[in-house]
């Protein structure tokens, strides 16, 4: 299994307290980073230069096909296409990280997981939005959000700025080397294509989403495991309550702010805090 991240500048102390957790927890996969918009390779090699296994390159927003509007979204959307790169070259799965998690366990269990399905990703129970819906207030899966939608005859970009359409969480993602997998990912790719809806916010997440959902229609019988059955705080993938979960993932302001997260990027990248 190979692991993923990426990070500009100003989240290089989370990767580096990401990259060393992993180590710190008896994880020795080999990881491969992509670097957005650094000025040189000082950085990078004052942190992994004394690991073999940790490799990277270098990616400007500057130079790239989307027409994007901030640099943020290039942050956001060039994933797919890095995802879909690093696993046709891998003979395995992928594993990938946002910058800002924490590994807090051995990592065995994703693996072994990747080997009975296509991917692994955090679902979330999400409101419904629009009105006249029949028998839901609610969705929990792509499959009940897809479902929903077919019998309201609604279309998915009328629902992408909305709650509904938030369905997943992406701090920790996995790919089989599948061919579904790698459907998967060129699907969400094509979707970037799409100016319009690459500047949306929260658009890696909605376009995840809506190729999963254009696979379904499909016939694709793709496999996922999103760990449902467990609480936000036990979550073991994405623990966004950085609590008892194997994997913490420090969303939105808690990066900034939360004692406990900032207390780990103290104790494990105290040269770039």
């Amino acid at each position: 299994m190979r692991i993923l991240s990426w990070s500009d500048p100003t989240y290089f102390r989370f990767l580096v307290t990401l990259v060393r957790s992993i180590r710190e927890t008896g994880n020795q996969h080999h990881i491969h980073l992509a670097l957005l918009d650094f000025n040189g390779d000082e950085l990078p090699k004052r942190a992994f230069s004394s690991d073999p296994k940790v490799t990277w390159e270098f990616l400007s927003s500057a130079d790239q096909k989307y027409a994007v509007k901030n640099k943020q979204e290039f942050y956001r959307n060039f994933r797919p296409g890095f995802f879909l790169d690093q696993l046709l070259q891998s003979q395995g799965p992928i594993l990938t990280f946002g910058a800002n998690g924490v590994v807090r366990s051995s990592l065995d269990f994703i693996e072994n997981d990747l080997k009975s399905c296509d991917t692994i990703f955090m679902e979330r129970e999400k409101s419904v939005v629009f009105d006249d819906v029949k028998n839901r207030q609610s969705v929990k899966t792509i499959e009940e959000l897809e479902s929903l939608l077919t019998d309201n005859h609604q279309d998915f970009f009328n629902i992408i700025n909305k709650t509904t359409s938030k369905i997943v969480l992406l701090g920790t993602h996995g790919f089989a080397n599948s061919e579904n997998s790698k459907s998967l990912l060129q699907a969400w790719s094509k979707l970037l294509d799409d100016q319009d809806l690459l500047n949306r916010k929260f658009s890696d997440m909605d376009l995840f989403v809506k190729a999963y959902i254009d696979l379904l229609r499909q016939g694709r019988q793709l496999k996922k495991l999103t760990y449902t059955e467990y609480n936000r705080d036990e979550h073991p993938i994405c623990d966004t309550h950085l609590a008892k979960g194997k994997i913490w993932f420090a969303k939105g302001n808690l990066k900034w702010n939360n004692a406990s997260y900032l207390s780990e990027v103290a104790r494990l990248a105290p040269e770039f805090s």
